[in-house]
């Protein structure tokens, strides 16, 4: 597969990925705004009910505004690598300090000119992110900001020079000289903003502006901050993009190169400015610095920029996604600084990629280290984005684990509003003793069944018997007797030999038997489905667990626990249920091993005679025959003693279960303690007509129901359908 196929199948991937997460983006917002309809509900329908109304309301508007909180941000980040993704590009960023060559470096790889990517050798430096990508013909088109953008650009410029808010732009005048106070810093920072306040009255009317296409002569009027003479240009501040097509690298297509502005040491517009644009897009960054060619070394600017772009590319570490590019010039000539600066870059600390040298104004050295840097990205995006995508979901999913702690609160809310009704209290006995009822009679049928079948045999542990012995009869593992003539000669003598072969076919066999442990636990499983439908189904339990089998008792288990606390007798018996096992070591093993013993050396079947001259072929049918005989013995036992003990065992596990969450003293009270705390889940229509005739709580329900709905179509998006409590 060549570059051009990699690239098409990463960028198809992508157009996958953004698509499932545009599916996760809409429920995800979906379930926040039920959230915002529940929070705002909830007052209504307390006002129905007593204290615990009003508490369990007031527990649910702040756990609503903190999940909100939290999914806002997962919202956004999810938005964010969704707009990654729908690129049509894979995207190579390149940044540096001003005067690194950075732009002569982007010159020599695009064939742009001065016109398109100012450098600062002409008088100037750009000011404005660039994309630019492969396209037959040179051109260009702006993008600028609007009013609200161009509001956060001044703002850290406010609160540096503490000038208090930022107004509107319709109010934004230029502020009174600050006194002078001895720090340049400052003052130039005061300057900056000036300059942009200066240039508002001639250029509001781009701020909002639709994009526009220009001469791409004349690109470096919207993008520089000085023309050629050096007199000042003000229009790059109004500019929020600049989108480059030109005709570098025509074999390929679905690649981009983006320009990021030059740093600046107190333009504190640069950074910000940087930063989105990176986590905006690009996926691989190349930090590119000319040394210069009298003592220079790593700065801490240069650190601190490394730092930036770390923090602005999260998911990864540089060392996956940053290059560092040493530009190597001829005049001066800093070749020495440049080796200098390779050799100890390693020790500093901005792990990347590898570290290049190339000379930024040689095309042909350019576009070497830029094929190194498309062949690491092609290699690792698909991966990559693979990895960011499910941290996305998993945080996702996390949040809305945390969300369906809103559902039993709605639920309780619902039911402590009809509790103020007279017939709440009536009704809540008489439904929990005919559920209570319709449970116990379940169980004590089907126990009754399993007493009277607690002497047949296992049938699908019969099967697996049948197919074990068939199997052990088929792969005896006996060795030919040239091979036991082998051993014999390695070992010095019959008797060692015919010993390790007792060994070697006792394990074999023995390894045989291992595999009845499916079989085993085929009837406790079944056990446990049945017993689960009976409490799910009779005991109208559905609402509190999830899961099937063994999964759903233990689910069960921990939410009576919170009714019930951990010494409940109910929830220990539905625990100990759950991990009831019947093993091949537990239950079967210590009856097979016994029947194995003319298979030990020290005590054989058939022993070795003194003086009788023993062949390899007779110390092999020696083996054989032991075997058989062992299997022989291990299939009768299993067929005529065993195979009733597993209906045994499970009648037992069962009438223990029984004994344990129904005949126990304590048990009936722990019942009925947790059928009026979960009263609300588990009859959610017999409140409905309670209130049916408060249209507050019947708000108030259908905003329960549209949150429930929402949220298990967001879940189901992540794959993670059923979790609501």
């Amino acid at each position: 597969m060549d570059r051009q196929e990699r690239i098409d199948k990463v960028l198809g991937k992508r157009s996958e990925a953004a698509n499932q997460l545009a599916q996760v983006l809409q429920n995800a917002r979906s379930v926040r705004e039920s959230i915002v309809e529940l929070a705002r509900e909830a007052v209504s329908a307390a006002s129905h009910g007593g204290a615990d109304t009003q508490f369990a309301a007031g527990q649910l508007r702040e756990s609503a505004a903190e999940v909100v909180n939290s999914l806002d941000a997962e919202i956004a980040r999810c938005a964010r690598l969704h707009a990654r993704l729908s690129r049509p590009t894979l995207s190579v960023g390149a940044v540096g300090r001003a005067r690194t060559g950075k732009s002569r470096y982007l010159q020599s790889l695009t064939g742009l000119s001065r016109q398109q990517i100012p450098d600062s050798d002409g008088g100037f430096c750009t000011g404005v992110t660039s994309v630019i990508r492969p396209g037959p013909t040179i051109a260009a088109t702006v993008s600028f900001r609007t009013e609200a953008e161009f509001r956060a650009m001044l703002e850290p410029y406010y609160t540096e020079l503490g000038l208090g808010p930022v107004p509107p732009v319709s109010g934004i005048v230029r502020p009174m000289a600050l006194p002078p106070d001895g720090d340049p810093q400052r003052a130039e920072k005061w300057r900056h903003l000036v300059g942009y306040i200066d240039a508002l009255e001639s250029h509001r009317h781009l701020l909002g502006a639709p994009p526009r296409s220009i001469d791409p002569a004349e690109l470096s009027l919207w993008v520089t901050q000085t023309d050629g003479n050096g007199a000042p240009l003000s229009a790059h501040r109004f500019v929020d993009k600049v989108d480059i097509t030109a005709p570098f690298a025509s074999a390929m297509s679905g690649i981009s190169v983006v320009d990021l502005p030059g740093m600046g040491d107190t333009n504190l517009t640069d950074i910000p400015r940087m930063l989105a644009a990176v986590q905006d897009d690009v996926d691989v960054v190349i930090l590119l610095r000319r040394p210069d060619p009298v003592g220079d070394d790593w700065m801490a600017p240069d650190i601190e920029l490394y730092r930036r772009i770390s923090d602005a590319l999260p998911g990864f570490p540089m060392s996956q996604r940053a290059f560092i590019l040493l530009n190597k010039t001829r005049e001066p000539d800093n070749a020495r600084r440049v080796e200098a600066f390779a050799n100890t870059a390693a020790s500093r600390p901005m792990a990347v990629a590898d570290v290049l040298i190339a000379d930024a104004s040689d095309p042909s050295e350019v576009a070497r280290t830029f094929d190194i840097v498309l062949d690491h990205l092609v290699s690792a995006a698909e991966s990559m984005d693979a990895e960011l995508v499910d941290s996305v979901m998993q945080s996702l999913a996390s949040v809305f684990d945390r969300v369906t702690s809103l559902v039993s609160l709605g639920h309780e809310i619902t039911g402590t509003a009809a509790d103020a009704t007279p017939q709440a209290a009536s009704r809540t006995v008489a439904l929990t003793a005919q559920a209570r009822e319709a449970m116990a009679v379940a169980l004590e049928t089907y126990l009754e069944l399993l007493r009277r079948a607690r002497h047949d045999p296992d049938e699908p542990l019969g099967d697996a018997i049948r197919a074990v012995v068939a199997a052990a009869r088929a792969d005896k593992g006996m060795p030919t007797a040239e091979a036991v003539d082998a051993l014999i000669a390695v070992r010095g003598g019959l008797p060692i030999a015919y010993g390790q072969l007792l060994n070697e076919a006792r394990s074999h066999l023995a390894r045989h038997f291992v595999s009845l442990e499916g079989a085993l636990e085929t009837s406790v499983r079944e056990m446990k489905e049945r017993l689960a439908l009976s409490l799910a189904k009779d005991g109208r339990l559905t609402a509190l667990a999830n899961g099937s089998g063994a999964e759903w008792l233990v689910s069960l288990a921990n939410e009576l626990g919170v009714a019930l606390g951990s010494k409940s007798t109910v929830r220990d018996g539905l625990t100990i249920l759950a991990g009831a096992k019947l093993t091949y070591r537990g239950f079967l093993q210590h009856r097979i091993r016994p029947l194995l013993d003319g298979l030990n050396p020290n005590n054989p079947l058939y022993p070795m005679e003194p003086g009788v001259p023993y062949s390899a072929s007779d110390v092999r049918n020696m083996v054989e025959a032991t075997y058989d005989n062992a299997l022989g013995r291990v299939d009768r036992m299993l067929r005529e003693e065993f195979l009733s003990e597993p209906s045994q065992a499970v009648f037992a596990l069962v009438e223990e279960f029984v004994d344990r969450i129904l005949r126990s003293r304590g048990a009936e009270s722990q019942w009925n303690t947790a059928y009026l705390q979960f009263k609300n889940r588990i009859w959610p229509e017999e409140w409905a007509t309670l209130t049916s005739d408060m249209a507050d709580v019947q708000r108030w329900r259908a905003a329960v129901a549209h949150f429930e709905t929402d949220l298990r179509e967001a879940q189901r998006a992540l794959g993670t359908e059923g979790r609501v409590a």
